[in-house]
């Protein structure tokens, strides 16, 4: 997870692709602000530069794309005030 400017940013491994698996949270209260569907699981937390949140989907279970636990769709996003 990463944190900034009073929210945290946590990840999901949401099973279906429409289900929202990148949550922006009040670091006080831990309510949801913000979701969005990536379309793969999210494993990895958020990284923040100049205000920009940058977030990867999609992993690859032990270099294995056949494996059932993979989601390759290998998606990279940022995130700002303005969209994304």
């Amino acid at each position: 997870m990463a944190i900034a400017k009073g929210f945290v940013y946590a990840p999901s491994m949401a099973g279906a692709a429409a289900a929202p698996n990148m949550f922006a949270l009040n670091a006080q209260t831990g309510k949801v602000l913000w979701s969005y569907p990536a379309g793969s699981s999210v494993l990895a937390g958020a990284s923040i530069v100049n205000g920009v949140v940058y977030w990867g989907s999609g992993y690859v279970h032990l270099q294995t794309p056949s494996f059932i636990g993979s989601t390759t769709t290998g998606k990279f996003y940022a995130f700002s005030d303005g969209g994304h």
